[in-house]
């Protein structure tokens, strides 16, 4: 697995900053730094922090898709960390989840922000993510 590396100058724990006051993106906190076998050597742990949007959904996509093609076919995303979700991160959410359900297993949204939430109800995903309050519950149901 790759561990993904902030742009030079940057740390992974602090936002990008634009001309302005407000950051362009939050980087995804060293991805895999969250990425931890639990349970048994199929299940990972992923905690994107942050924006979730269309500037880093594709990364997002592929280290999902990336996770799945290494044998881990269940494959937790503790959101509780991101601060909104758009169209894109759906987007690569989906593609996680179809590549999980392809491979047999399953992608579970742990610990959603009311943000995160609100945007998969609009969405009406609310059922293809059964949303869990914690990791470990998600971890849990089998």
């Amino acid at each position: 697995m790759r561990v993904l590396s902030p742009p030079r100058g940057h740390s992974a724990t602090r936002p990008r900053e634009m001309e302005g006051s407000r950051p362009q993106y939050v980087w995804l906190k060293a991805y895999f730094d969250g990425v931890t076998p639990t349970i048994d050597a199929g299940a990972v742990v992923m905690q994107p922090t942050g924006r979730i949007n269309a500037v880093n959904a594709p990364k997002l996509r592929e280290d999902l898709l990336a996770l799945v093609a290494g044998a881990n076919t269940l494959v937790v995303v503790d959101l509780s960390d991101v601060e909104s979700l758009d169209s894109a991160g759906l987007g690569a959410l989906i593609a996680g989840l179809k590549a999980t359900r392809r491979a047999g297993g399953a992608l579970r949204i742990a610990a959603p922000t009311a943000k995160v939430l609100m945007v998969l109800a609009a969405a009406n995903l609310t059922t293809a993510f059964k949303p869990y309050e914690s990791t470990a519950s998600a971890m849990a149901d089998r």
